[in-house]
């Protein structure tokens, strides 16, 4: 359930707040620019929306490469505590044997 939550913030961070590249401070047509900007208005429709599609597929399976990657990580981490805690319970019940054996003594 956090797992979900976190990947879904996640995604919410990416795409709410893009870096200063991806968002120009002010629209500025260059003759280059122009140049692309006619040719495209020369491509049939269906072969941008097509091109939109493969881009779209490509940030899905971005998105879903960087959540096995999140997942991966939070098995790794989740199998360290357990190790942690193991490790801590092994300690506790050893000082409980020990106080006990010097209640015994007294």
């Amino acid at each position: 359930m956090i797992g979900k939550a976190v990947y879904f913030l996640f995604v919410l961070m990416v795409f709410c707040n893009p870096s200063k590249g991806q968002v120009p401070d002010s629209i500025k047509v260059s003759q280059s620019d122009s140049v692309q900007i006619e040719l495209l208005k020369k491509v049939p429709d269906d072969v941008i929306h097509l091109e939109i599609l493969k881009i779209q597929g490509q940030i899905i399976d971005n998105l879903n490469y960087m959540m096995d990657y999140l997942h991966e990580n939070q098995n790794r981490i989740e199998m360290k505590l357990d190790s942690a805690l193991i490790i801590l319970q092994r300690v506790n019940t050893n000082n409980l044997q020990n106080q006990k054996k010097k209640k015994k003594r007294r």
